[in-house]
């Protein structure tokens, strides 16, 4: 029988660390005609979307298995959608990784799945803070999700700023680097 190597991960949620996860890295999954590997954390950028006047889309792989969380625009709340249903829509496509510590991007794609389910009623707007979890679109849940769940402050802006972080911003944030171009991107 071969071994397949994994690595384990500590849940943070638990100070004693008695749960712990094992998975191979990327769990096996990869982007569509590469060889990368989905890492939770990761976060789209696609052009293929113009809403509200904010030009493209972005949303951040939740879970070994590419789960990606995003909100669609307005009248939409956050949602859950799988890598390859994202694919489909969305050909063009460019994938940004945190060069920090592997951990902190994967707590980070974590807290926002989780998000989806604890703010069932968010809703879709541009107004608002960065930290301001009730009033979201789709650029501004990956940076949540790297504050509230790694303590990372993407840029060093503030929770409190009034700001769009645009789907765009993403491609030159600091310590994120692009590991994969899908299609036109």
């Amino acid at each position: 029988m071969a071994l397949i190597p994994v690595t384990i991960f500590a849940n943070e949620s638990t100070s004693d660390n008695s749960t712990v996860y094992a998975v191979p890295p990327g769990g096996g999954r990869v982007y569509p005609g590469t060889n990368v590997s989905v890492i939770p954390g990761d976060v789209l950028v696609t052009n293929d979307t113009r809403s509200m006047g904010l030009h493209g889309h972005a949303a951040i792989v939740g879970d070994w298995d590419g789960v990606t969380v995003s909100i669609e625009g307005s009248g939409y709340s956050p949602g859950l959608t799988s890598l390859d249903d994202w694919f489909k829509k969305r050909p063009n496509t460019k994938v940004m990784r945190w060069t920090g510590a592997s951990s902190q991007a994967i707590n980070a794609g974590f807290w926002a799945k989780s998000y989806v389910s604890t703010h069932p009623n968010a809703t879709f707007s541009l107004i608002n803070t960065l930290g301001d979890q009730d009033k979201v679109y789709c650029s501004k849940i990956p940076w949540m999700a790297f504050y509230y769940g790694s303590n990372i402050a993407i840029d060093g802006h503030s929770y409190i700023a009034d700001m769009v972080y645009s789907p765009y911003a993403w491609l030159s944030a600091s310590k994120m680097s692009a590991v994969a171009a899908i299609g036109a991107m």
